[in-house]
């Protein structure tokens, strides 16, 4: 159920799960759960992992209310962000860090952290090479 804001309403029942609800936030585990994409059977596995839908249920937008915001005319490229089937643009990203008050990298978190680790050793590395030529 959509709000007038734009928010929408989740609600847990018939997913067998309200008993078992643990907050983050104003989220649910069971509403997060209902807005998983399953296929096949199981989990579909995402290209670009990512805590978008965290957010948005977080802050309890839809996804046609955060598409607007956005100036986008549909939901598809929200929904295939948020599925990690595509990656946004700088822009997308920044404007997203901003809708749900979060810094970019908390959108991206893996992603960061895996390009962090990377960078680092790779400084390391060079520190090493450097004080290396010195001696």
């Amino acid at each position: 159920m959509e709000t007038q804001a734009g928010t929408s309403q989740l609600s847990t029942t018939g997913h067998g799960l309200n008993l078992l609800s643990v907050i983050f936030g104003s989220v649910s585990i069971p509403a997060l759960l209902a807005n998983m994409q399953i296929r096949g059977g199981h989990m579909h596995q995402n290209k670009h992992p990512n805590d978008l839908t965290l957010y948005r249920l977080r802050m309890g937008f839809s996804r046609r209310y955060v598409a607007s915001l956005l100036r986008h005319k549909s939901t598809s490229l929200l929904s295939k962000l948020e599925e990690g089937l595509a990656l946004p643009s700088l822009m997308t990203a920044l404007k997203l860090a901003v809708i749900y008050r979060i810094p970019v990298d908390f959108l991206y978190t893996q992603q960061y952290r895996g390009l962090r680790d990377q960078i680092r050793s790779q400084e390391s590395k060079l520190r090493r090479a450097q004080q290396a030529m010195l001696f």
